[in-house]
């Protein structure tokens, strides 16, 4: 016994708890647990180093912080005796780093538990029980043997109160987690609800620890020299709790900001990748939206009524760029750093200008086509996109062939101030976008999916990733549902194997006037290169065949249908060798007629003359024989009951779509034109920024080398810093850059810098399109001294345009009155 103690060694020593400090024990693991949930939240799936670390973190988390601190502190709460300090309990070094060690690695067994993917529900509920027994059994573990540590008592633990801890852990530990792993699994992502999940956690460490003490009996084993013990366990609790409520609120903010910067790429031009299993779930981020990529902030329109779509010349060639990458491949690093020397805010344009770099900052090319910096902006976004999916630029997939608008939804604060039809009228307009987005897709073969699961990406079912698209995308929810869908579909009409098309076919072309000044052509929608058509016969029409034909020139289909149901009731005035070719027809247009719509199909026009040409996007496709039924609507009438499998697309896409197939000969065309444009700017380019390291002082340009070479790569989804728009206005020049003829281009400063360009002849070809309707694409950017050479009229031709040339010798028709049908 000690002089200064009433109590003597063996004794039971009386006890009592302190209220502030058991609820100071309870905010302890409330935090340890808010902070584990949002780790957890986060964390990345796969087997790669980063996931498995976010793992060890959240075990940390949760072990160290919500258990180990709480336990500590808790403990603390424990008054013994009259509350002299040499009574207090203090603690083995020992014991206590065991049992800080002890739950970590528990609760890195039960996380890996719960992450393990399994198809069978019954199996998958097994694991989820056993989660929870793992993480209760850490929290008990902790508890008994962070009290074995106990320097000067013995605790006496009764059966009773020990198996009551343990059914309070381990329960509440199920419950819990259980919970956070079907909100994650079913993307509720709600922070009340994590917040509800950490509570119960919170409770199961609580609840267990002071069941426990409740009923222990504290047995004077010896008198403590020193409280220091007792006082360290205690300081370092209360500073990792600290530190995680920092961390927990950095979270937040960060959280916040990443809000706001999602929000923010609605309103700018963005690349996305929206890939399906084969389940069809889509791929998404640990955030349940799209990899995105930022090509620039917008897509400046040359004309107050202009627009960029589908129609435009500058989709599509961003879409033939993306069904042939080894036209641009070996220009894309040239290209990232065009656009990084034509930053303002580039590292490259903070440096001191020299006589040399006087002017650099201004490319008259990329100033006189506007939409130059966008088309790089383009490649460089899709290369950079393709290496944060850890794929090749090859393997992106195929562009999608529509542009979603993006940034339609007012904000909640505007919202509130709007009535509830004004807010959906605003998020149908199309003028209101603020932003756009172009979308990769493909279906991802099984191991392609456990490649992407093993990278961190997650595969959800579209309806549980809707409202977070959504938000982000800020559109409507329903635009997101039924955008899915097109998605969907379109990446199973790409894998499909193109048809050949071969032999004599009876094809609708319906065209379709818009305000824009461009047709719109009628396409099937599962397959929007293809016109609707049907086969006549799987081999070309002969003489007899074709002249038979012609009487019905200029007829409509259902009066022509009309005057072939007759022929065929009278077969005996009829030539022997067409009668069999009247029941072809009747047939095959009548099938036409259902696929389209009959009442509508009876004003189509019949052109005698056929069109031979390649029909079809198969290599293999030999040259078929295509007979129009064409039509012309003008912008007041549109189409009578439009069947839903049928669509209206612009036709210049159209005519781009069926001469751009693998192994067609535009590829080769359009390769040389790519180098041929992009060649001499980049080349140029990249001389300019040699010449000015050149002329700068050596101290300058160490030092100028060293900034570039610490330099961070900035945001993963941005191609340049924030300025990196791709039209003019977009991109300042400072100071008083002047036009200076030692940079002119190539054409007249005489300089062979046309490093780059591709070509099979040695001749350069110069083609116009003399069409109306087909606006083209301004390329002012190399200035070419070119040698005609003389062409055939219809070199370049598809049977859409000589379809459309047809149908406007037709002009314009109208709907007229029927009585009945003639089928």
């Amino acid at each position: 016994m000690d002089a200064t103690s009433p109590y003597v060694v063996g004794e039971i020593i009386p006890w009592h708890f302190e209220p502030g400090i058991v609820v100071g024990s309870f905010f302890a693991s409330l935090i340890g647990s808010v902070l584990t949930v949002e780790l957890l939240h986060r964390k990345r799936l796969g087997k790669n180093w980063m996931s498995r670390l976010q793992l060890l973190l959240c075990a940390i988390s949760m072990g160290l912080i919500a258990i180990w601190c709480m336990h500590f502190i808790g403990n603390r709460s424990v008054i013994l005796g009259d509350g002299s300090d040499m009574l207090q309990m203090t603690y083995s070094p020992g014991w206590t780093v065991l049992s800080c060690v002890l739950p970590v690695i528990g609760l890195t067994v039960a996380f890996y538990i719960a992450e393990l993917r399994v198809k069978n529900v019954i199996l998958r509920r097994f694991l989820d029980v056993l989660t929870g027994v793992f993480a209760g059994l850490s929290i008990v573990g902790m508890h008994y043997c962070g009290n074995l540590g106990t320097y000067n008592y013995t605790l006496i633990y009764p059966p009773r109160f020990i198996i009551a801890s343990c059914i309070i852990a381990i329960g509440d530990c199920i419950i819990a987690l259980n919970l956070f792993f079907y909100f994650k699994e079913k993307w509720i992502n709600v922070f009340w609800k994590r917040l509800a999940c950490a509570l119960i956690l919170a409770v199961a460490v609580c609840g267990m620890h002071y069941t426990a003490s409740v009923g222990c009996t504290y047995q004077l084993k010896t008198i403590a020299p020193s409280n220091l013990n007792r006082n360290t366990a205690v300081i370092v609790a209360g500073a990792l709790c600290a530190l995680a409520a920092f961390i927990c609120l950095a979270i937040i903010f960060l959280t916040s900001m990443r809000h706001k910067q999602l929000a923010d790429k609605a309103q700018q031009v963005n690349l996305a990748c929206a890939y399906f299993d084969e389940d069809g779930n889509v791929l998404v981020t640990n955030e349940g939206v799209l990899p995105a990529q930022k090509i620039a902030k917008r897509f400046n329109l040359q004309r107050f009524d202009d627009e960029f779509n589908t129609a435009h010349p500058v989709f599509h060639w961003l879409w033939k760029v993306s069904n042939d990458w080894d036209s641009v491949s070996d220009l894309i690093p040239r290209m990232r750093s065009h656009l990084k020397r034509l930053d303002p805010y580039s590292r490259q344009n903070s440096r001191p200008q020299t006589s040399a770099s006087t002017g650099s900052s201004f490319d008259e090319e990329s100033y006189n086509d506007q939409t130059l910096l966008f088309r790089e902006g383009f490649c460089v976004a899709s290369a950079d996109l393709a290496d944060r999916m850890h794929i090749k630029l090859e393997q992106l997939g195929s562009l999608f062939d529509r542009v979603t608008g993006t940034g339609v939804m007012p904000t909640p604060a505007e919202a509130k101030k709007m009535s509830r039809s004004d807010v959906n009228s605003i998020a149908s307009s199309s003028v209101l976008e603020k932003g756009q987005v172009l979308f990769f897709t493909k279906v991802l073969t099984k191991d392609d999916a456990d490649r992407f699961v093993a990278a961190g990406y997650r595969f959800a079912p579209p309806a549980r990733v809707e409202a977070m698209m959504a938000r982000t995308m800020q559109i409507p929810i329903q635009f997101v549902a039924s955008h899915i869908k097109s998605l969907q579909e379109y990446s199973a009409e790409i894998n499909t194997p193109a048809v050949v098309k071969q032999g004599t076919y009876i094809t609708c072309f319906a065209a379709l006037g818009r305000l824009s000044k461009h047709f719109d052509v009628l396409v099937s929608k599962a397959n929007q290169s293809q016109l609707p058509d049907m086969q006549l016969t799987p081999q070309h029409l002969n003489a007899a065949q074709i002249n038979f034909l012609k009487q019905y020139d200029g007829w409509t289909a259902g009066k022509m249908v009309n005057d072939l149901k007759q022929k065929r009731s009278r077969e005996q005035h009829v030539q022997p060798e067409v009668r069999g070719f009247i029941l072809l027809l009747i047939n095959s247009m009548s099938s036409l007629a259902h696929q389209i719509s009959e009442e509508w199909f009876n004003d189509l026009i019949f052109n005698s003359k056929p069109v031979v040409s390649q029909y079809g996007q198969s290599s293999v496709s030999g040259p078929a024989m295509v007979f129009g039924l064409t039509k012309l609507l003008d912008i007041h009438q549109g189409m009578v009951n439009q069947p839903e499998r049928l669509t209206f697309v612009p036709l210049d896409f159209f005519r781009v779509r069926t001469a751009f197939f693998p192994g067609c000969s535009e590829r080769t065309k359009f390769r040389s034109q790519v180098h041929t444009e992009f060649g001499p700017i980049l080349t140029k380019a990249s001389q300019i920024e040699a010449d000015e390291k050149a002329a700068m002082p050596k101290s300058s340009k160490r030092g100028f080398m060293r900034k570039m070479s610490r330099g961070s790569k900035g945001d993963e989804e941005s191609i340049v810093k924030e300025d990196s728009s791709s039209e003019r206005g977009l991109v300042e020049v400072e100071g008083d850059s002047q036009y200076d003829p030692s940079i002119a281009p190539p054409a007249v400063n005489n300089k062979q810098l046309w490093g780059g360009i591709l070509a099979t002849t040695d001749t350069v070809v110069v083609q116009t399109v003399k069409d109306s309707t087909t606006v083209e694409m301004k390329n002012l950017a190399p200035r070419v001294i070119a040698t005609a050479v003389p062409e055939s009229r219809d070199e370049g031709r598809t049977y859409a345009d000589a379809l459309y040339e047809q149908a406007k010798l037709r002009g314009v028709t109208r709907p007229t009155e029927r009585t009945h049908s003639v089928y």
